[in-house]
């Protein structure tokens, strides 16, 4: 069995890796007879991947992968995105461990935000270039510690499968095949990582990364946000802190990234009287229902489409437009479905809403009044998904 934490020592000391000794290193953890693809599958990776390699400064799972970056300043940036199989993701333990107990300083962060995240670079033929971040290019500015959290989740076992949670489980045959006699459920004491936030500097623009601290700890989701160009922080408090709108109170209720105020209570009364009045209204109302936020600008909020016509419209095209143009707008609507999805609104210069916000992120936030929408000050960003891709918010 490879030793894959002498090869993270390995890296962490800097050793060529064109010597005998990493190459021996190397080669003793190589897949043999395996068929599982690249990244060590069910049959352990491909015949011959080495299993645990690096080159340069990048730490590799099955010789593709990237399980950690040394950056140029010598900082050591993790990925934090999920492991592509569950080799890979005992690769990311182990990195993990290792340079914990070697009190390395590290951050982490999801190389998919990276390659979606663009910074500004040197313009080219007179024309300004976005590139997408390097991690070997990051200045890791601060960071928080990582935490490991004890929780205990149901696991349900089905008939006629192996019960492995408990020794002593009394539904399973007694003749070693611990194959279960009837459906039942136990509870496991599971050891969940959750990772910490890093503030960096790429190309000059400052950016902060970390899980969404307004959301239970369960529902957290990763996000890389870029501050503003004037922005000044030394500490993710501070980087946070710049994102907030300008005169917001400290208690205004947030749903990632977008704030709610609080409005008075003479436009609340004015909002409450056009809704009575649209019950009996024919045509298009000015208070809709479930209508996904999009905007904090009236003028552009006010053409979003809700959940019912963006359903509708995925189901039949627009056949009011040529095909290219409706599968642009179908894909762009349909990546709004189910986020930020307001239960009343109304457009007038400004957006309000009231009611249940529903988002498949982030937690559910209940406005009891009529509520502002405000967009926090954030120079773009970027999201996780649950299939470990980067997406724009």
């Amino acid at each position: 069995m490879p030793n894959f934490a002498q090869i993270v020592m390995a890296w962490l000391a800097g050793e060529d890796v064109s010597s005998r000794k990493t190459q021996a290193l190397f080669n003793r953890n190589r897949v043999r007879g395996g068929s599982g693809g690249r990244f060590g599958g069910r049959g352990g990776g491909m015949s011959g991947t080495r299993r645990m390699t690096f080159e340069g400064r990048t730490l590799l799972s099955y010789e593709t992968w990237p399980l950690a970056v040394r950056t140029k300043a010598g900082a050591i940036l993790l990925n934090g995105d999920a492991g592509p199989t569950m080799n890979t993701r005992m690769h990311q333990a182990v990195v993990r461990r290792v340079i914990e107990a070697a009190g390395q300083s590290h951050a982490y962060v999801p190389f998919t935000v990276l390659r979606q995240g663009r910074v500004r670079s040197r313009s080219i033929g007179g024309h300004p270039v976005e590139l997408a971040i390097r991690p070997e290019d990051i200045e890791v500015v601060a960071s928080t510690p990582a935490r490991h959290v004890m929780t205990t989740l149901l696991r349900r076992v089905r008939e006629g499968d192996r019960c492995y949670y408990s020794s002593a489980c009394p539904h399973v045959l007694g003749d070693g095949r611990l194959q279960a006699t009837r459906t039942h459920t136990h509870e496991v004491e599971v050891d969940e990582h959750f990772l910490g936030e890093c503030l960096f500097r790429a190309q000059k623009r400052l950016f902060v990364a970390g899980l969404d601290r307004n959301d239970s700890l369960r529902r957290r989701t990763f996000f890389v946000a870029r501050l503003p160009k004037r922005a000044r922080a030394g500490a993710v408090a501070q980087a946070l802190a710049a994102l907030r709108p300008a005169g917001l109170p400290a208690k205004t209720p947030r749903q990632g990234e977008w704030f709610f105020a609080p409005v008075s209570k003479k436009r609340a009364g004015e909002i409450e009287r056009l809704q009575r009045e649209d019950r009996g209204r024919r045509g298009d109302r000015r208070v809709r229902a479930q209508v996904p936020i999009v905007a904090a600008s009236g003028a552009t909020q006010s053409h979003q489409k809700t959940t019912r016509e963006i359903l509708v419209g995925f189901r039949i095209g627009f056949p009011d437009a040529s095909r290219r143009d409706w599968q642009y707008q179908n894909l762009r609507e349909t990546q709004r479905h189910g986020r930020h999805v307001a239960a009343r609104m109304y457009c007038n210069g400004a957006v309000f809403v009231k009611g249940q916000v529903r988002d498949v992120e982030h937690d559910l936030l209940v406005l009891p009044g009529w509520h502002r929408v405000v967009k926090n000050c954030a120079d773009g960003s970027w999201g996780v998904d649950r299939r470990g891709g980067a997406r724009v918010d």
